[in-house]
C-alpha cells in the first residue's frame, strides 16, 4: 500500500479455525484507497474464509479487521461491493428488474438505480437483453450483470471473487477496464482469482495464501523480482552444453540452439553460476536474470513441496547435453576446469 494512501481495509493477525482445521493463521495486510490487491492462493488457501469475514458473515477467532475504520458490520457492508464466485441472480425475472433491485439495496433511489442499470447493460453489450429473463443469459452474460450489481452504487471497497470466470478475452478486457476505473475513482479493489495471468498487470500488490498462511505479499513487480535469482537466460558462442563444473548448480534447463533457460538450485547465486561458466571455459555471449511471471511465482512459491535441489543423475538434465561425457557425468561433483 502506498505510504500516502488512506487504508480502506486493515487485516491484523487474523486467525480462523473450524474445529481442528485452521482456515487462516495470523494473516495481516492492508489495502488503501485507489489500490488493486490480488488475493491469490490454491484451493483451500483460506481466501473464501477471509472474504466471508470481510463481509461480516463470520467472525475471526482472533485478530482484527477494520473496513473504513470500523469492524465489519451491516453498515460497512453498504459501502462495499461484492461479486461472488457463484451466481446469485433470480432466473425467472427480467434482467433490468433484477439488476435495478440489487443496486437499490445499496441505498440508491429506485429511479437512479434503474438508470445506472440501463446504462451498464448498454455498456457491456446487454442492452438488447435487459427485458429478457435472467435464465436466458449465458454464464458470461450473468457474470456481467452481477458485476454491475457489485459496483453501480459506487462502493469504497470492492471484492471480486473470480471476476473473469466464464468470460471471453474481449469481456475479460471489459472487466479489467472496470477495475482500473474503480481504482482511478479512489476505490480499493480486491481481486481473488485463479487466473493469475489476468491480474499480473492489473494489481498493484498481491497477497499469496497457502493453507491459511500468508506466504508472501508486496508490490507485484517486487514480488516477481524476489524470484529472479531462480532463473537465467544465456547464450554461448560454441553452443550450450552442461559442463561437469556447473551441473551441480543447475536444477533444470531448456535449450534451443546456442540459447538456454536455466533454473538454479536453491541458494545458488546467478553470479556464482556465471563465474563457474567462465571458469569452465564456456564463452558466454549473453547472460541475464529472468524476471518470472506471476504464474511462475505462484508455482515456485506454492506448488513446490520443498527447496529446489539438484536433480538425480537419472534425469540427465535431459534438455541440456553434457559436455564431453555421459549424462551421469553432468551431475557429478565439479572437476577441474577444462
Amino acid at each position: 500500500m502506498s505510504s500516502t494512501a488512506r487504508p480502506v481495509l486493515v487485516v491484523e493477525d487474523v486467525a480462523k479455525s473450524y474445529g481442528p482445521a485452521w482456515a487462516l493463521r495470523r494473516v495481516s495486510f492492508r489495502v488503501g484507497e485507489g489500490e488493486v490487491l490480488g488475493l491469490l492462493g490454491p484451493n483451500g488457501a483460506g481466501k473464501t474464509s477471509l472474504i466471508r469475514m470481510l463481509l461480516d458473515l463470520t467472525r475471526p477467532d482472533s485478530g482484527r479487521i477494520a473496513v473504513l475504520g470500523e469492524e465489519p458490520s451491516s453498515r460497512t457492508r453498504e459501502r462495499m461491493g461484492y461479486l461472488p464466485e457463484e451466481r446469485g441472480l433470480y432466473p425467472k425475472q427480467k434482467v433490468i428488474d433484477v439488476l435495478s433491485y440489487l443496486v437499490s439495496l445499496a441505498g440508491l433511489p429506485a429511479l437512479e438505480a434503474r438508470r445506472r442499470s440501463h446504462d451498464w447493460l448498454q455498456r457491456v453489450g446487454l442492452g438488447e437483453w435487459e427485458r429478457r429473463r435472467v435464465r436466458e443469459l449465458s454464464k458470461g452474460m450473468q457474470q456481467k450483470v452481477q458485476l454491475g450489481a457489485a459496483i453501480l452504487h459506487d462502493p469504497a471497497l470492492v471484492i471480486l471473487d473470480e471476476p473473469f470466470s466464464g468470460l471471453d478475452p474481449i469481456n475479460r478486457r471489459i472487466v479489467a477496464d472496470v477495475v482500473r476505473e474503480l481504482r482511478d475513482k479512489g476505490a480499493a479493489v480486491i481481486v481473488s482469482t485463479h487466473m493469475i495471468s489476468e491480474v499480473e498487470h492489473l494489481c498493484d500488490r498481491v497477497v499469496l495464501l497457502r493453507k491459511g498462511h500468508l506466504l508472501l505479499q508486496g508490490p507485484t513487480y517486487e514480488v516477481r523480482q524476489r524470484f529472479a535469482e531462480a532463473s537465467v537466460s544465456l547464450s554461448a558462442t560454441d553452443g550450450w552444453q552442461v559442463h561437469p563444473a556447473v551441473a551441480p548448480l543447475i536444477l533444470d534447463c531448456k535449450t534451443k540452439g546456442d540459447k538456454a533457460e536455466i533454473t538454479l538450485v536453491e541458494g545458488v547465486d546467478t553470479q556464482a553460476l556465471l563465474a563457474a561458466l567462465l571458469k569452465s571455459g564456456i564463452r558466454v555471449d549473453h547472460f541475464s536474470k529472468n524476471i518470472p511471471s506471476l504464474d511462475d511465482v505462484f508455482v515456485l512459491a506454492v506448488a513446490a513441496d520443498g527447496p529446489r535441489k539438484a536433480p538425480p543423475s537419472s534425469s540427465c538434465l535431459e534438455s541440456c547435453p553434457p559436455a564431453g561425457g555421459t549424462c551421469e557425468d553432468a551431475t557429478e561433483e565439479p572437476g577441474p576446469a577444462s
